[in-house]
This record gives C-alpha cells, sequence and structure tokens, in this order.
C-alpha cells in the first residue's frame, strides 16, 4: 500500500506592533515600528484597500464625506434663498 503525504504548512501569526521600554513621561513615549510590506496578509488587504497611487478607503471615505457635506451646504444655500423669496 502506497500513501503519500501532503505537507502541513502552519501560518505565521501576524506582526503586530508591541509598546517599547518608555522613556520618560508618556508624551515621551516611543514605539517600536515594523515594516508590513513584507507580510502576506498586508500584500493580500493592501491589493483590496488600495490603488497604484497609496490611496485607500480611508482617503476615498473622506473624499465622500466631503462631497456630501458640501452638497449639503449648497441645498441649504438654495432652500434657504427660495424661502426668502415666496
Amino acid at each position: 500500500m502506497n500513501t503519500t503525504s501532503t505537507p502541513v504548512t502552519t501560518a505565521k501569526k501576524p506582526v503586530v506592533p508591541s509598546p517599547a521600554v518608555s522613556v520618560g513621561d508618556d508624551d515621551n513615549s516611543e514605539y517600536e515600528e515594523i515594516d508590513l510590506t513584507e507580510n502576506v496578509n498586508y500584500q493580500v488587504l493592501s491589493a483590496f484597500f488600495e490603488n497604484e497611487k497609496g490611496e485607500n478607503v480611508v482617503d476615498y471615505l473622506f473624499k465622500l464625506t466631503s462631497a456630501v457635506e458640501a452638497n449639503t451646504k449648497m441645498l441649504e444655500q438654495v432652500l434657504l434663498s427660495k424661502s426668502k423669496k415666496s
């Protein structure tokens, strides 16, 4: 009987930035910086949430929110000017 075994791969635990030893008071605390660009999870998620210019979902949500706020202000001005004419 010939049995073949498939190799088992174990997932690596993602690297999360951890606070370094504090040097002084809370305002001067330092944190270890970790480059996540080599992390496979980061690479996969960045493909979904970033474009080739480096803009991400947060950038687009901010632009959308700003556009809605500008539109709301213009609509309020139009409605105000119409109510004054009536």
